[in-house]
């Protein structure tokens, strides 16, 4: 596909499957906020725990991690540079900089 079919759109998909259909090279910039891993055991007190339980149901689909590697691969494959904001949890952090620390930013 061509970058074009892309611009100024918002497009409900995994972004697995979207990266993938990009051409090499053909970003300048990332800004990427990816699913954190949260704790879905609620809090210590009892009445606060079984509201964070409450909620944290909402938003199972995203409290999850995500396969850093694959993704981060593929942002690799789009950029035209290494030039990304990448926003992540703490659980998240040493992975992330071991993946660019590693060699995986330079291509």
């Amino acid at each position: 596909m061509d970058i074009k079919d892309f611009e100024n759109k918002i497009i409900n998909a995994d972004c697995l499957d979207i990266l993938k259909q990009l051409p090499d090279k053909c970003i300048d910039f990332i800004l990427t906020d990816p699913p954190y891993i949260l704790d879905m055991n609620g809090g210590k007190g009892k009445a606060f725990g079984d509201r964070k339980l409450i909620k944290d149901k909402h938003i199972d689909f995203i409290a999850h991690d995500f396969d850093h590697e694959k993704v981060f691969d593929e942002f690799l494959r789009i950029s035209k540079q290494v030039n990304m904001v990448i926003f992540c949890s703490n659980a998240q952090i040493s992975r992330t900089m071991a993946f660019f620390e590693r060699g995986g930013g330079i291509r």
